[in-house]
């Protein structure tokens, strides 16, 4: 499928985090959430632009709901028009796109935290 597309956009988000004991679980993940809302509006600007098949990829799982209906045994997303695959899903080495790229992303993650989404045109 990759095949397809002959440019694309990474983007990143990043955010600073909480000392250890204070951080909680949506310190982290909440940067993400932003990712995937910024990933789904370029894709759309590139669709009103003329590129009808462009194609937003978020980072890691999807964050969009507290627990995903899979979860729970059902199998209508809450989510269907907002929700996209990951990279890593697609078969892409994301650590290798970024150094290619010139961009950074370190493990483990320390005093901030990096997501990156991808733009596929």
């Amino acid at each position: 499928m990759l095949s397809l597309f002959s440019q694309a956009l990474l983007v990143q988000v990043a955010a600073p985090l909480a000392a250890k004991p204070a951080r909680n679980k949506t310190d982290v993940y909440l940067p993400a959430k932003k990712l995937h809302a910024l990933i789904n509006r370029v894709e759309k600007m590139a669709f009103e632009e003329g590129y009808y098949f462009a194609t937003g990829l978020i980072g890691g799982c999807c964050r969009l709901c507290p627990e995903c209906v899979a979860v729970t045994g059902e199998t209508k997303c809450r989510h269907p028009f907002q929700a996209r695959p990951s990279m890593e899903a697609m078969g892409i080495d994301v650590m290798a796109t970024l150094r290619k790229a010139g961009m950074s992303c370190s493990f483990p993650v320390l005093d901030h935290v990096r997501w990156t989404g991808l733009l596929l045109v």
